[in-house]
């Protein structure tokens, strides 16, 4: 028995050891096969890392000038080839795309402008700064980025490029530098964009005399020629907006047909709708495009909802054909007749609209802001439309509303057509004509011609006569719609800082009656006090007490005076539009710290910009002795670090952003032809001023009516009876109601007089887009800060005041006139429009 328990453990034992060494026998080959595997992988990763660089990175491209190539886009990587192009003077949006190719990355990007040719950083002109933005760069392992980021170009900037930095972290270890070159766009010149789901249907724009506005000038060069870039974007892919309105300033005209709306964010439909507020032109494509708009963000402004399909016959087009075809000083041309009759749509009204002038019933457009809504009821590319001599002029005036033209030649340089503004042909190159965009802070008062001037050269050395020099030079190299530290605006805002913030010693009556007070109190008065209670003794023991007190209040009064604190005075312009909630906010503040201090200027909204305002223009300081390096950055915030300011001494800012306030202004007329103002913007006014300016027909003369409101408060309606007022009077409106105003305050305001001053001057007669146009605004003023900003280290005092220009309505432009002549007129042997088609 025990023999066989024996044999039978021992044969059980054996087979379980069998069993479990097969098994493991059994793994050594799996086992093998997949560290096979393994290393065969890390060998491929180790032999790919040597073709390829840890981090690689398209070149940098702004995002309005993508889709504008410098050749043919199909001949390699899309953006690669796209032409640079950046307006100086101008926050501009731009774009990389970056690639971690071994290992995720939590870095930080950087951008900054630089000049070509000594490749340090571009200055920030009269201030000792430069600027470099800065993003966050999440980069997860093969797979592409794309960082966006703000870049400022000082307006007087040389030839430049952007270099684009990766960074482990904000503070440091550099992965990978780029370089790229930008491409400086003239003063007159914007961008056009066409959003399309074809684009290449609007090539031939490019070709127009719109565009190109013709004229042979070899000393500017052909690109001065243009007065726009057009782009041309997929309406499928990726819109090419910047999600700031405030990186739009270059872009004048948005001609959209089939956009794919699922592609569009929410911050760029934000962007789209405040450009347009502040005169930006969209143009829609009626037949391809209102019934997908319904319902979408932009559904509140279209001026018009798609009928019953119909078609168009010679007799449809008549009126605009007659109209836009008549020349006072050049033939009349052909009539418009469509080889087949063109497929299109009605247009139903929506209330306020109307349709456009001289179009008949094709076209409609809504006054939105200052900029507007047009739409067709037929196809913008129709061939035959493209085919009528008129179409150019007719792009001209009806489309982009700009003033007629007269064509000429210029016989000493070979019979080149020329073209000029007919009633401003000394402002060829003015951005006046160009653009409808006006943001009042920076262009308000302001000029932006190129300007020529002929220089006689001295004789050769054989004592011939030199050719002479021809010299441009723009009013502002940026033009309209840039950052502008000189505007009349800007001027005013600093006069108001340097009165408001200035570091004063305390004069000698201040001294005088702060000694006699402690002297007073610490003797006679504090003697008598405790003879009273009979303590006298006590009065030993006060004296070092009323001692500590009467210093404490000497420091209290002195304020700023004595300079032992840390303060912030803000001059704010505030510029909004009748029933919108977003104002453009223009913020200057300075900054003063009796210690040596760097601060943070840190805003809520990343739609704002900021750099240093230079304390004044002396051309001397115009670049500074040192040269410090700020950095502008967006993560959850908006940032201006690094801001150093030496001991008792004041540095300025300049800041702009869109700032949500409330559901806006909301300005009616009643039935019987009353007017009414409700404050929704959640702050109260004071010294509210609504202003009437009309043109009277016959004689032209401007007559300004105006109303006194006085304090505003939040949700408060009120009726607006009207004054006359004088047109040509060089102080403010209602000054005696205003000296009461301020007289009824608690503590003393600041002067911005200057402001409210420009507040009230309209347009002149050099701005052919809103000169001639009624008007109603409102100005007012708010004595304290807006919310929105924070500086750190936190100033133990903040003042400020903001004035406040509101625009209640304004009249729809008027129709512009037909071109005076026609290339054929000038250049009878060559059909112009016929030879700019058939590169198509």
């Amino acid at each position: 028995m025990r023999h066989q328990f024996f044999v039978r453990n021992f044969t059980v034992l054996l087979v379980a050891t069998t069993v479990l060494c097969c098994s493991g026998c059994g793994d050594d080959p799996n086992a093998a096969q997949q560290q096979s595997a393994e290393e065969k992988k890390k060998a491929e990763e180790a032999a790919e890392k040597k073709t390829k660089d840890d981090y690689e990175a398209l070149p940098l491209t702004p995002v309005l000038s993508q889709q504008i190539w410098q050749t043919d886009p199909s001949g390699g990587e899309g953006e690669a080839n796209a032409l640079s192009l950046v307006k100086p003077g101008h926050w501009t949006a731009v774009s990389q795309q970056w690639r971690a190719n071994y290992d995720d990355l939590t870095g930080y990007c950087t951008f900054t402008p630089k000049s070509r040719k000594e490749g340090e950083p571009l200055p920030l002109v009269y201030t000792p700064y430069s600027l470099t933005t800065g993003r966050p760069a999440l980069l997860a392992k093969n797979q592409p980025k794309r960082i966006t980021g703000e870049i400022f170009i000082p307006e007087d900037s040389p030839t430049l490029s952007i270099e684009s930095r990766l960074l482990r972290s904000e503070y440091g270890g550099e992965l990978l530098p780029k370089n790229q070159k930008l491409k400086k766009m003239p003063s007159h010149q914007y961008f056009f964009l066409v959003i399309a789901k074809q684009p290449e249907r609007y090539a031939f724009l490019k070709t127009t005399d719109s565009i190109r506005s013709p004229w042979q000038d070899y000393n500017l060069g052909e690109n001065y020629a243009l007065h726009y870039r057009v782009a041309l974007a997929d309406g499928e892919k990726r819109f090419p907006l910047p999600d700031n309105v405030l990186a739009c300033t270059s872009l004048a005209y948005v001609l959209w047909d089939e956009v794919n709306l699922e592609r569009i964010q929410p911050d760029q439909e934000r962007a789209l709708i405040d450009w347009l507020h502040w005169g930006g032109r969209l143009i829609i494509n009626g037949p391809n495009s209102l019934d997908a708009l319904r319902g979408s963000f932009l559904d509140d402004f279209l001026p018009a909802e798609a009928g019953n399909i119909t078609t168009l016959k010679s007799r449809d087009l008549a009126p605009m054909a007659s109209y836009w075809g008549q020349r006072q000083r050049g033939s009349e041309l052909i009539a418009l007749e469509p080889t087949k009759p063109w497929s299109a749509i009605t247009l139903n009204l929506r209330p306020d609209a109307r349709y456009s002038p001289h179009t008949g019933r094709l076209f409609a457009e809504l006054q939105v802001g200052m900029g507007s809504v047009i739409v067709s009821a037929m196809q913008l590319n129709e061939r035959d439309f493209l085919n009528w001599p008129g179409y150019d002029g007719f792009l001209n005036g009806a489309l982009l509303g700009r003033p007629s033209r007269q064509f000429s030649v210029e016989p000493t340089i070979g019979d080149d057509l020329q073209l000029t503004w007919a009633e401003y042909a000394d402002r060829r190159l003015d951005a006046y004509m160009t653009t409808g965009l006006r943001w009042f802070s920076r262009d308000a008062g302001t000029k932006a011609n190129v300007l020529r001037k002929t220089i006689e050269a001295e004789p050769n050395l054989y004592g011939m006569p030199s050719e002479p020099n021809v010299k441009s030079t723009a009013e502002r190299p940026g033009g309209l719609g840039s950052w502008n530290e000189f505007s009349p605006v800007s001027v005013a805002a600093r006069d108001a800082l340097r009165s408001a913030a200035g570091v004063r010693v305390p004069g000698a009556g201040f001294v005088v009656a702060c000694l006699a007070l402690y002297l007073f109190v610490l003797v006679p008065l504090n003697w008598m006090l405790f003879h009273a209670l009979g303590r006298v003794e006590w009065a030993w023991i006060a004296a070092p007490i009323i001692a500590v007190v009467g210093a404490l209040v000497v420091i209290q009064q002195a304020n700023l005076d004595i300079g032992f604190v840390r303060a912030q005075t803000e001059i704010g312009f505030l510029e909004l539009h009748n029933d919108y909630s977003r104002g453009h906010l223009s913020r200057y503040t300075a900054l003063y710290a009796s210690l040596s201090t760097t601060y943070d200027v840190e805003f809520d909204d990343l739609s704002a910009v900021a750099i240093p305002f230079p304390n004044d223009d002396d051309d001397e300081a115009r670049y500074g002795d040192v040269r410090r390096e700020l950095t502008f950055e967006k993560v959850e915030k908006t940032r201006l670090k690094g801001l150093a300011i030496t001991s008792s001494s004041t540095q300025f800012v300049h800041s702009e952003q869109m700032l949500e306030l409330g559901e806006g202004l909301k300005f009616t007329t009643t039935s019987s032809g009353t007017n009414n103002l409700i404050n929704r913007l959640g702050v109260a006014l004071k010294d509210a001023v609504v202003v009437r300016k009309q043109r009277e027909e016959r004689s032209g003369k401007v007559r300004l009516d105006a109303c006194w409101l006085g304090q505003l408060r939040t949700n408060e309606n009120r009726a607006i009876p009207w004054i006359q007022i004088s047109a040509n009077s060089k102080e403010l409106p209602f000054t005696k109601e205003r000296k009461a105003a301020a007289e009824g305050e608690s503590r003393e305001r600041l002067d911005v007089d200057a402001l409210l001053e420009l507040a009230f001057e309209f347009p002149d007669a050099s701005d052919p887009h809103y000169s001639d146009r009624n008007e109603y605004r409102l100005v007012a003023r708010v004595d304290e800060p807006l919310p929105g900003t924070m500086v750190d280290p936190a100033p133990s005092q903040i003042v400020g005041s903001t004035v406040v220009l509101a625009h209640l309505e304004l009249e729809p432009a008027k129709a512009q006139s037909p071109d005076m002549n026609s290339p054929n007129d000038v250049l009878p042997d060559r059909n112009a429009r016929e030879e700019l088609l058939s590169a198509f």
